[in-house]
Parts: C-alpha cells; sequence; structure tokens
C-alpha cells in the first residue's frame, strides 16, 4: 500500500481549500493508496472522521509563529511514516517550507497544488520562486490561471474543484424553510454570500452594495454566510448603514446548500481567487452570481456567471443586479447548470478518480 500525506498551509475550517480537500477525502475510492492529513490547527471532529474513514491518521502541529518547531515535527512524521508522496495545498512559494521538511525527510515525489491566483505577500512570493522550483517535483492547479501563478511556464496539470452536483441542486422545500427562519417574505429578493470574513471576500463592499439597492427599492435582502475576524467590522458598518433588519449574519453552517436554494442572486466581490469551488456549488443550485473580475473567467461553467471590476463603484453594481432577469423556473435551471457543470468535468466522483489515477502514475 503507498501513502500519500495531505498538507494545508491554511486553517482546516470553515474554507475553499478544506472543502476542496474533504470533497476528495470523501469520495476516493481506493485501497492502494492510504491518506493521512496534517494540520496546523486542530480540527473540527466532523474533518477527523472524514480522514478516518478512509483509514488515515491526523497530525496536528501548529505553524504560525512556531516555525522551527514545525519544521522539525514535520521533518521527523515523514521521515519515520515513510511518505511516497507529499501534497501540499497551497496558496503560495511559502510552501518551501513543507518542501524542504519532504525533501530532507526523502519523500520521493512533492506535489504542490495551486488554489489562488495570487496571495498577500506577493514580494515574498517572488522571492522565494528560485528556491521553491528546485524543491517541488509535481505540479497540480484548480484552474490554469492558479497554476500559472504558482508555476509559471512550468508543466502542471489541472485538477477540477469536484462538486457533489446532487447536493447543491436546488430544492423549493428548503427553500421556503429557510426564507421563513430568515423572515424573508414572497416579496423580498434575497442577495447572499458565502465565505470567511477575512478582508480577501470583501464583504463590506456587499453590504455597500445593497445599501444602494435598498435606496431605489426595499425589497433587498441579503444573507451572509460564515465567520471570521473581520465579522465584527462587517456588522457595524451594516449597523452604520441603517441595514441591520435586511442583512442576516448566520456564522458558520453544515447546510450551505438548504441556504443556497434560498437565496435569488450571489455577489461576490472578493479581492482575489483561484476557482472558487463555492461559486462552482452556487451555479449547480441554479444561482445567477455577480462576481469581481479577479475571480477566473474559467469558473463560469453555465453562462450564468457576471463578472464585474472591483473599480466600479457599488452603484454600479447595484445597476448590474437590477438589470438581471431572474423570473426563469429555478429547478430546471439548477437541472440544466448540474449537466453543464459534469460536461466541464467538476463531478466530484469523476475528478477524484482522476486524481486517484494520478497519484497511482506519478508513484511509479
Amino acid at each position: 500500500m503507498k501513502r500519500v500525506l495531505l498538507i494545508c498551509t491554511t486553517k482546516i475550517g470553515k474554507t475553499g481549500i478544506t472543502n476542496v480537500v474533504m470533497n476528495y477525502l470523501r469520495s476516493f475510492n481506493t485501497v492502494e493508496i492510504k491518506f493521512d492529513l496534517c494540520a496546523i490547527n486542530n480540527p473540527e471532529q466532523t474533518y477527523i472522521d472524514i480522514v478516518r474513514n478512509q483509514g488515515g491518521n491526523v497530525y496536528v502541529i501548529e505553524r504560525l509563529g512556531k516555525t522551527v518547531r514545525y519544521f522539525k515535527k514535520l521533518t521527523h512524521l515523514i521521515r519515520v511514516q515513510g511518505y511516497d508522496v507529499v501534497h501540499i495545498h497551497t496558496n503560495s512559494h511559502t510552501a518551501i517550507l513543507e518542501l524542504l521538511a519532504a525533501k530532507i525527510a526523502k519523500c520521493p515525489v512533492r506535489i504542490v497544488h495551486s488554489h489562488n491566483t495570487t496571495c498577500k505577500s506577493v514580494l515574498l512570493h517572488r522571492m522565494l520562486t528560485p528556491f521553491f522550483n528546485l524543491l517541488y517535483t509535481h505540479g497540480l492547479a484548480c484552474g490554469m490561471d492558479a497554476g500559472r501563478w504558482m508555476f509559471g511556464n512550468r508543466p502542471f496539470s489541472v485538477i477540477n474543484n469536484g462538486v457533489d452536483v446532487v447536493k447543491f441542486s436546488f430544492d423549493k422545500y428548503k427553500r421556503n424553510a429557510i426564507r421563513k427562519i430568515l423572515c424573508v417574505e414572497e416579496g423580498h429578493f434575497l442577495l447572499g454570500h458565502v465565505g470567511m470574513f477575512n478582508g480577501v471576500k470583501n464583504q463590506q463592499f456587499v453590504v455597500e452594495i445593497v445599501s444602494e439597492l435598498c435606496k431605489k427599492n426595499e425589497k433587498y435582502r441579503l444573507v451572509l454566510i460564515g465567520d471570521g475576524e473581520q465579522r465584527n467590522k462587517v456588522e457595524e458598518i451594516t449597523k452604520n448603514l441603517n441595514l441591520e433588519d435586511k442583512v442576516f449574519f448566520t456564522g458558520n453552517i453544515d447546510n450551505v446548500s438548504d441556504y443556497l436554494s434560498a437565496i435569488d442572486l450571489i455577489v461576490m466581490p472578493s479581492l482575489y481567487e483561484g476557482l472558487p469551488l463555492a461559486l462552482i456549488e452556487q451555479q449547480a443550485n441554479g444561482l445567477k452570481c455577480v462576481v469581481s473580475d479577479t475571480i477566473t473567467q474559467e469558473v463560469n461553467k453555465t453562462g450564468n456567471v457576471t463578472f464585474l471590476s472591483l473599480n466600479s463603484p457599488a452603484e454600479k453594481w447595484a445597476e448590474i443586479i437590477e438589470s438581471i432577469n431572474n423570473v426563469e423556473d429555478r429547478e430546471i435551471v439548477s437541472q440544466n447548470a448540474i449537466n453543464d457543470i459534469i460536461l466541464a468535468g467538476y463531478s466530484i466522483r469523476e475528478e477524484a478518480k482522476k486524481l486517484e489515477d494520478y497519484y497511482k502514475e506519478i508513484i511509479k
């Protein structure tokens, strides 16, 4: 049996990278490979169970502020366990820390998997490039843009962020139930956003857009799904704009798919992204999505995504949202979108098999 260590350089939680990794772990169907997970924080039991259900173990080694200790412990783990593959999920070349640990521990296959098209410290990313290029052996990416960001002109393979399309299909009964919980009435138009409150997701701008919409029509409502360090700041902005009765904060929830059915349109003005899994899920639900043009065009698998510049003011975003035709039968739109997503190669079952085959090939 071959052994793979999955390493996430970001915290395991309600994040895009975590969702991608866990979706694949749930969908792998092989007895030839054992998967372990190394996390830089203590994951929720739900995530631990997913790894254990695949026969793997979870190792926690704190990274933030403990770089030397993290490096030594990770090197020791890889050496003692004798992994055939280390698969690092990351956003930048700072993954040289994990790569060097794997190299010293004599792991022959060191995969870097790119999940974004930029990072917080672009200068550091570029400074580390020569060392990064010497240490990794294989490159994977969630899309072409994310691959070019991480690997430049070097070769890499694309593994799509697979989605359980059935789970995210539109459900009118869940729609009615969630809208009742949120006190969203028949004539209201509910906008939605899913993501961590971390600055990059730009929820503040979403609230500003809703403020502009409400100046013209009181029917608009907004639900913000997620949590994070900047939630209090966004809640304060909501209060200052007198939108407390129109904006709902759910915190972290486990039934995001139910809430998607309740939403009428998605707004995602992220400062940067790779190929966000959430947008594929939202399209599968039959939702129209208005997003920033910092997000790769590759994400538009259904024709239901509209791209706008972050240089455009909130008034312009509001104007575009008002103009979008949203009267089609949602069940039909969702089913057509699911068909498009499957044809585009974003079914989790097909992509999981593709990744399994990739592991087996490079291990040979």
